[in-house]
């Protein structure tokens, strides 16, 4: 696809960044949702219903964003990465390939944040726990507007929502894979 990852990666793994967890110096793949993982999940949600927003948060590289350019088109995307340099060579590969959506670099537990009204969000562990249970309480205020999805990757969110976040599976059995789990509030 064109991604510099391991520039990128070393970059970040050498400049200075802020208190908050970055991942830096892991091997670069450690960001990447395969591909198939995706086309997983968009099965799950046939184009017949319709568009749908999507909201990736902890996006990393975009590659969610890559798969719905291709894929589904016709949905909406917001991504948000803490991290510029990602945020940059993202963008940088979603021009190439002609897509719409783009990331913005956003601290996602930031009090000022608000999270975008979506029907599926999107998180791999991106943070700390206490990031991620920050961006847990946000969503739990949408649920209570409307009815949502949420496809967590990642021992550490999926251990915090089972811990935690109860009210994403009280109504509703999660759909499990090998490697994420779909919630529905």
């Amino acid at each position: 696809m064109g991604f510099c990852l391991k520039d990128v990666e070393d970059k970040i793994f050498q400049s200075e960044h802020s208190q908050k967890e970055v991942w830096r110096g892991l091997d670069p793949q450690s960001f990447q949702t395969p591909y198939a993982e995706f086309e997983e999940m968009f099965d799950l949600f046939p184009a017949e219903q319709g568009p749908l927003t999507w909201v990736d948060l902890g996006a990393g590289y975009g590659r969610l964003a890559l798969c719905l350019h291709q894929l589904r088109p016709q949905d909406q995307f917001y991504g948000y990465e803490l991290v510029q340099e990602r945020v940059t060579e993202a963008n940088r590969v979603l021009a190439l390939q002609g897509s719409r959506f783009q990331l913005v670099q956003k601290d996602l537990s930031d009090p000022q944040f608000v999270i975008p009204e979506a029907d599926i969000y999107f998180i791999y562990d991106f943070g700390s726990r206490r990031d991620v249970e920050v961006v847990l309480e946000k969503l739990k205020t949408i649920a209570q507007r409307k009815s949502i999805c949420v496809i967590a990757r990642g021992r550490g969110v999926t251990n915090w929502i089972y811990q935690s976040h109860q009210w994403l599976y009280c109504n509703q059995d999660p759909v499990k894979s090998d490697h994420w789990i779909l919630f529905k509030s």
